[in-house]
């Protein structure tokens, strides 16, 4: 019979061999990058411009969401081309100016500057572009006869 100072025999533990390192091809590392999780956001903002636009892969629609920055500034654009969820919102005139918006998606890129004539001119606003995007509509905008 074991006492209250005898103690247990320790479980017994494997090692297991340290895993061995291999050189990974850049394929392999591009699939590794596909689906990391790293560059996905959400903003919320209003919608400033939405155009329903036909190109030559079919028709999509070009949605900018603005969204103030907490520093109170101008603030940035959010802009993203969608042929789903977007494109039958603003068919359906769900997306008028000024609706409040949350969009989440992957972000492609980041603009401050745009070239023109070879001069590096700053935009108004950041431009974050996205892809993949999930929309969750917001207040309508406020109607001035109210």
């Amino acid at each position: 019979m074991a006492t209250a100072n005898q103690t247990r025999p320790a479980a017994s533990t494997k090692v297991k061999p340290a895993a061995q390192t291999t050189a990974t091809t850049p394929a392999q590392e591009q699939e590794r990058m596909r689906w990391a999780d790293f560059n996905s956001a959400s903003f919320a903002g209003r919608v400033s411009h939405v155009e329903i636009i036909n190109g030559q892969h079919g028709e999509y629609a070009a949605v900018t969401l603005i969204t103030r920055l907490s520093d109170g500034l101008d603030g940035i654009a959010v802009v993203f081309n969608d042929a789903g969820q977007s494109l039958s919102l603003a068919k359906r005139g769900y997306l008028p100016v000024g609706r409040g918006l949350h969009v989440s998606g992957t972000i492609r890129g980041f603009e401050s500057h745009y070239e023109r004539g070879g001069v590096a001119t700053p935009l108004q606003r950041g431009r974050i572009r996205l892809s993949g995007v999930t929309l969750t509509l917001g207040a309508l905008p406020r109607n001035d006869r109210d």
